[in-house]
């Protein structure tokens, strides 16, 4: 610091605590922007997660529509060849008669 004048030595310390400050801004921005990033980060996580749990909750919801469905078909199946295996038998019921006029004995 020797030659320069008071004035100019007072300057370049102001100077200096300006980019001190300035240096000080900028690092807390910094550190603001990734937290603001860390917290977006965070929050897309959680919502990524929900949705990945309703997806599977919709997938198990199906899953179990889809077999109950199939289990409806095989018993509507199961009781169709039922009723087709009671008719071809050649049992004789009265609706039988009634396609008939009433002169049978």
């Amino acid at each position: 610091w020797k030659g320069f004048s008071g004035e100019q030595t007072k300057h370049f310390l102001s100077q200096n605590d300006e980019l001190l400050a300035d240096k000080a801004r900028r690092a807390q921005q910094s550190r603001e922007q990734a937290e603001e990033h860390a917290r977006g980060q965070r929050e897309l996580q959680r919502v990524m997660a929900q949705e990945e749990h309703l997806a599977q909750q919709r997938r198990a919801q199906m899953e179990l529509d889809v077999r109950a469905t199939r289990e409806q078909q095989a018993r509507q199946a199961a009781e169709r060849e039922t009723a087709n295996a009671d008719r071809a038998r050649g049992k004789i019921e009265p609706g039988f008669f009634q396609a008939f006029g009433r002169s049978y004995r």
